[in-house]
């Protein structure tokens, strides 16, 4: 999903691929987060759709879109 819009500006959420905090202690850095629309954010911790290797969606039809310069860690792909 793409940021909500919203009269302040567009709004997204950044989630973490390999969740924060115990016990699945991921690091908060750049390749261990996705920029997602609040709703996706909330299916996507909620194990709604996940990542193959290859970035393409499972639960959702298509591939996951990246920013250039943003780098998914393989690793926390591989966790989640």
């Amino acid at each position: 999903g793409q940021a909500v819009e919203t009269p302040a500006g567009p709004y997204a959420e950044a989630a973490h691929i390999q969740p924060l905090g115990r016990p699945h202690d991921g690091p908060d850095r750049p390749e261990n987060v996705l920029c997602l629309c609040p709703n996706h954010h909330v299916a996507f911790d909620r194990w709604a759709f996940a990542l193959t290797d290859a970035l393409d969606l499972v639960g959702l039809p298509g591939r996951l879109r990246t920013a250039r310069g943003h780098s998914v860690g393989e690793a926390f792909v591989a966790y989640h």
